[in-house]
């Protein structure tokens, strides 16, 4: 039996994708889409795309919301997460985790790869964003700060890091890239920065064969 090998990448700005890639329509939210043998080609709303078919990218479109890569290559099982503030807060990445795990993903081999997006010297909230992570976040003081009396400055690459390691993913396992999409025009698209004009840009994840 040949043995499984992982095939990623984060997209930067204008890059096109070099393979046929399955998104989704991303709602902000924490809905899983699991692709398999029967359901390839499956559509819906979802921020978690996911399958244990060889040769199918599965992919997340980002600009300042963080792109997250699983994988079990011994499994045989990815995925790819889009988390916003509101897909942070609601525990996408974990819930990614434990359905990686109810399908067969061993926690203990589970690896993972934060992707670029806005960072927390960059990403400026107001109180209705930050008042839930405080009520609601166990480690909220870890990736709040406040700036003014009416802004905090929020740290979403931190606050999923932290959540994948709650799920008790190794801290080994996990690869979390340093660049703030809002900081670097020449290479990131951001949403903050540019507006309605900004682009996406696509992030993917996929099992081959070695």
């Amino acid at each position: 039996m040949k043995s499984l090998t992982i095939s990623h990448g984060f997209g930067t700005r204008g890059e096109e994708p070099v393979t046929k890639i399955h998104t989704a329509v991303q709602v902000h939210g924490s809905e899983i889409l699991f692709l398999d043998e029967t359901n390839q080609n499956a559509q819906g709303d979802s921020d978690i795309l996911m399958t244990n078919q060889k040769g199918l990218a599965v992919g997340v479109k980002t600009a300042d919301c963080v792109p997250i890569l699983l994988a079990d290559p011994q499994e045989g099982i990815v995925a790819a997460v889009h988390a916003g503030w509101k897909g942070t807060l609601a525990g996408a990445v974990q819930k990614a985790v434990h359905e990686m795990v109810h399908r067969g993903a061993k926690r203990e081999k589970l690896i993972a790869a934060i992707g670029p997006c806005i960072s927390g010297r960059c990403y400026e909230v107001e109180r209705d964003v930050a008042q839930p992570f405080e009520s609601q976040i166990s480690f909220s003081k870890k990736i709040l700060s406040r700036k003014s009396e009416t802004k905090w400055l929020l740290d979403l690459s931190l606050a999923n890091q932290l959540q994948l390691l709650e799920t008790g993913i190794k801290e080994s396992h996990i690869d979390r890239l340093p660049y703030c999409t809002h900081c670097h025009p020449d290479l990131f698209c951001s949403y903050r920065r540019d507006g309605k004009e900004a682009g996406r840009m696509i992030s993917f994840i996929s099992l081959d064969f070695k």
